[in-house]
């Protein structure tokens, strides 16, 4: 064993919301688990895309007080979550139930409960590199932090990457949907300083028909009106969420999906915010932030024994 190994029961690569639970859950049983993530932050997309409210944790045809679906993890972390500053109880969206919060509560929640749980550690800022294998197992993974690079001997490995990186590099069977059939990913951006007070219903809706017509006419490029607005609790403040299509134009050997679809979405964004200065409650608006990740809805995916 080389001397940078360290022996772990369990190793979970991809520290989102999957990757939580199945960290913190292994721990509390006992085994001595490592947690391994690319951000400096837990909570994958719920934190690096700034989706800002979880769906399907409720039952949605129920009335009354909301339902939670699963009593386990997801319902205590939930109850939690809500109860943290600047996130709000579960609120029913047309004919589902949603539960707002804020991407840093939620990385704030992640940490603490991890740090509770004396056998995990958690690796951040850390890279897959490499997996040793032998015949149907894999015995261990090789990770780069800032500092320093570690062999990690797993008794199990649990992937919850979300692009099945760990099943790649073992060899394991994997399949991705082709560009055009796979679910569009989309980019979540702030406005600061926007009239909210002049954009109900009716309103919104008129600016959307005018990003329309002017991508239309050609004074947005290709895409830039298929966006939706939201409101945020937050005075002054609006939440976009553009959904990136006619990417697969722009792609070539030298230029990767991600790349494409990450500097597309901020140009769009850009547009799109430049745009609205002109129209009425935006005079005073600018984009504030944009996620630090294009939020992707469909991946690489494992061929295993069992596929939803």
């Amino acid at each position: 064993m080389a001397e940078n190994a360290v022996t772990y029961d369990v190793v979970v690569v991809g520290g989102g919301a999957a990757g939580l639970a199945a960290a913190i859950a292994a721990g509390r049983a006992g085994a001595r688990t490592a947690l391994v993530e690319r951000y400096g932050f837990l909570g994958g997309l719920a934190t690096a895309g700034m989706v800002s409210t979880i769906c399907g944790l409720y039952h949605g045809s129920s009335s009354g007080e909301p339902e939670p679906i699963n009593e386990g993890f997801a319902e205590a972390f939930a109850r939690r979550l809500s109860a943290m500053p600047g996130c709000q109880k579960p609120v029913r969206r047309g004919r589902s139930v949603v539960l707002p919060y804020t991407p840093f509560a939620f990385a704030c929640l992640a940490d603490e409960l991890v740090t509770a749980v004396a056998p995990l550690d958690v690796y951040l800022h850390a890279y897959l590199v490499g997996v040793d294998t032998a015949p149907a197992r894999i015995e261990g993974l090789r990770i780069t932090t800032w500092e320093r690079s570690l062999e990690l001997r797993a008794g199990v490995v649990v992937d919850t990457s979300g692009d099945a990186v760990v099943a790649r590099q073992a060899g394991a069977a994997t399949e991705t949907a082709p560009l055009a059939h796979r679910q569009l990913p989309s980019l979540i951006f702030v406005l600061q300083q926007v009239d909210t007070a002049a954009l109900g219903a009716g309103p919104r809706v008129a600016v959307l028909r005018a990003l329309l017509a002017a991508e239309q006419d050609g004074r947005l490029p290709p895409g830039a009106s298929n966006v939706t607005l939201g409101l945020s609790p937050q005075p002054g403040e609006l939440v976009g969420k553009l959904a990136l299509d006619g990417l697969a134009s722009g792609l070539s050997e030298r230029r990767d999906f991600l790349t494409a679809a990450e500097q597309e979405g901020r140009r769009r964004v850009v547009a799109v915010t430049e745009f609205r200065k002109t129209l009425p409650a935006f005079g005073r608006a600018f984009g504030s932030h944009v996620a630090a990740q294009v939020g992707v809805r469909e991946s690489r995916r494992v061929i295993g024994r069992y596929q939803l």
